[in-house]
């Protein structure tokens, strides 16, 4: 599978004091078949992993990302 999207976040220095819980939500968009959204957290500091599904709970699959971003105000 392979797609991308560029979520950007108009303001990132406001959205800072959102409150821990609250989160900013990208517009849904489709790779693959598959439908995404990505909510940010800004106020977490958060560690992840990520596993992909298919529907049926059959198969897995690996994701091999990587991330462009800057986030400093």
């Amino acid at each position: 599978m392979n797609g991308s999207h560029k979520f950007v976040i108009k303001g990132y220095s406001l959205a800072k004091g959102i409150d821990v819980g609250k989160h900013i939500a990208s517009e849904t968009f489709t790779v693959e078949g598959y439908q995404w959204t990505i909510y940010f957290y800004p106020d977490v500091r958060a560690l992840f992993e990520l596993t992909l599904l298919d529907q049926s709970g059959n198969d897995k699959h690996k994701v091999h990302n990587h991330f462009d971003r800057s986030l400093e105000s």
